[in-house]
């Protein structure tokens, strides 16, 4: 909106401990990935943050897997039958799949 990324990326920096103690993962997975896109603001190259943008999006990903299966889990669905809606968590990864799938530069090293 202002684009102070340097200032979004502090503040996130100091909110992704408190989720990840929390064990909120959706909202960590979303941090993980707004922290990943500030980074790129900043260095769109990545002479400097490639790995730790790859990393980021990678401790998105994650994220949002293992939210997705605690989700299954709470749903107690037999394993044969299919859920009427995915986990939100399963939204949320395949969004930021398809966002990386059309800019492969991002996650270049």
């Amino acid at each position: 909106l202002i684009r102070d990324f340097e200032a979004a990326l502090n503040t996130y920096r100091l909110i992704k401990d408190d989720y990840r103690s929390d064990q909120a993962l959706l909202h960590y997975g979303s941090i993980q990935e707004m922290m990943a896109l500030c980074m790129y603001q900043l260095d769109p190259l990545q002479n400097k943050s490639g790995r730790e943008v790859f990393s980021n999006l990678e401790s998105a990903v994650f994220a949002y897997n293992k939210a997705a299966d605690e989700e299954r889990s709470r749903r107690s669905v037999s394993a044969s039958e299919r859920p009427l809606l995915p986990p939100y968590a399963t939204r949320l990864a395949t969004r930021l799949c398809l966002v990386l799938s059309t800019r492969p530069n991002i996650y270049r090293n």
